[in-house]
C-alpha cells in the first residue's frame, strides 16, 4: 500500500467533514441551499449528517486496514478539510442575500 493510497482516503475524509458541516449547519438555520438530497432545508441537515457519517466509516474502515496514522495521513485530512472549507465559504458568501 502506497502513500498516496492511504493519503487520499484522508484527503476524502476531510472533505466530507467539510462539506458535511457546512451543508448541516446551514440546514439548522434555516437556510435553503442545493444539495443531492434537495433544496429545502432538513434536506441540507440530512445530506450534512450523510458526509460526517460516511467520513466516519472511511476512518473507521481505514483504521482496521492501518492502524497508524501517519503525519501525511493527518496532513491530507486538514488539507481537504480547509480546501472545501474555503471554497465553500466563498461560494455561500456570493450566494447569502439568496439564501432564502
Amino acid at each position: 500500500m502506497g502513500l498516496m493510497d492511504v493519503s487520499f482516503w484522508y484527503l476524502l475524509v476531510g472533505i466530507l467533514f467539510a462539506n458535511g458541516m457546512m451543508h448541516f449547519v446551514i440546514g439548522l438555520l434555516g437556510y435553503r441551499f442545493i444539495s443531492w438530497f434537495g433544496k429545502a432545508a432538513n434536506a441540507n441537515v440530512a445530506w450534512g449528517m450523510s458526509n460526517v457519517f460516511g467520513a466516519t466509516g472511511l476512518v473507521m474502515w481505514r483504521g482496521s486496514i492501518s492502524d497508524v496514522i501517519t503525519f501525511h495521513d493527518v496532513l491530507w485530512l486538514t488539507v481537504g478539510f480547509w480546501l472545501v472549507f474555503i471554497f465553500a465559504g466563498v461560494a455561500i458568501k456570493k450566494v447569502l442575500p439568496s439564501l432564502n
